[in-house]
């Protein structure tokens, strides 16, 4: 089992109905347990900023994968120039 797997398998038993979470944001739901369960309600804070941080790893992991790393990938060209060997020109400023 990959890294990513078990982050998204964490994720989720994490994420199950938590009103303090992207997916489940709920403020009214929020309020009921603060006044029910105070206990609970920071338990299910502390999962909701655990959720936080496994998707920055995965997009940490995405973005790493995306740019090629440790592939070799060749980088594409900083400056880029037109058939004729100039810069590219802004539409109005351009003279014949």
């Amino acid at each position: 089992m990959t890294e990513k797997e078990k982050l998204e398998i964490e994720k989720g038993n994490l994420e199950a109905g938590n009103p303090w979470t992207k997916k489940y944001f709920n403020l009214s739901e929020q309020g009921r347990v603060l006044k029910e369960n105070p206990a609970q309600a920071e338990k299910m804070q502390a999962a909701a900023k655990r959720i936080a941080e496994i998707d920055a790893q995965l997009a940490e992991q995405n973005s790493a994968r995306q740019n090629g790393a440790g592939q070799g990938s060749a980088k594409l060209p900083e400056k880029v120039f037109t058939l004729t060997g100039r810069k590219p020109c802004r539409p109005r400023r351009c003279l014949p």
